[in-house]
């Protein structure tokens, strides 16, 4: 095919091209970006050429009861922060948001300061756990050990789950890609 037979090929899809490009890839831009970041969370990390692995919590490492332990960093019951990540589509392009308030913290990390009410809290815990498990229980200790830290805050390591990747621009790619032969093939 010469380029005036390409150009010409071009012309006759030209409106189905403008509405793929404002309505149809941004969609799968989307649907491909809430994918590629809830592997995230199923996998443990984030991934951009490979993928990086978060550090492991310390609920993972010391024996808490129950099913709270065998979760992986950022997940839960309900998985609420995973369910929050969204996007906005407009002509030709997707803004990608995480609905949760503390969202931020975990992708960049931070420090909390220590509050009277993050200490109630803990306090809350320890006699939940005293009363469940009794004193000498580990996670009954640690519960203790937070409402009577001394640092005047808790520091927060980044877990990165959203952001630029390398692999999810490939994919959205390549779906786009295939989405353009699919409308110039078509007679």
């Amino acid at each position: 095919m010469n380029p005036q037979e390409f150009s010409k090929l071009l012309r006759s899809h030209a409106a189905e091209l403008s509405h793929a490009y404002a309505s149809r890839w941004p969609r799968i831009m989307k649907v491909e970006a809430i994918n590629h970041f809830h592997q995230g969370f199923r996998l443990g990390g984030f991934i951009n050429q490979s993928l990086q692995k978060w550090d492991r919590t310390r609920r993972q490492d010391i024996p808490f009861n129950g099913a709270v332990a065998y979760y992986e960093p950022l997940n839960s019951k309900s998985n609420t922060l995973m369910n929050s990540i969204d996007g906005k589509t407009e002509p030709g392009a997707v803004t990608m948001f995480v609905a949760s308030p503390y969202a931020q913290y975990h992708n960049e990390g931070a420090t909390a300061t220590v509050t009277p009410r993050m200490r109630k809290f803990f306090w809350a815990k320890h006699y939940e756990c005293k009363n469940a498990h009794g004193a000498d229980d580990y996670e009954t200790q640690f519960w203790k050990n937070m409402a009577l830290i001394r640092k005047p805050y808790i520091t927060i390591p980044q877990r990165k789950f959203i952001g630029a990747s390398a692999q999810l621009m490939n994919t959205i790619e390549n779906k786009i890609l295939a989405d353009i032969k699919r409308i110039l093939n078509a007679n």
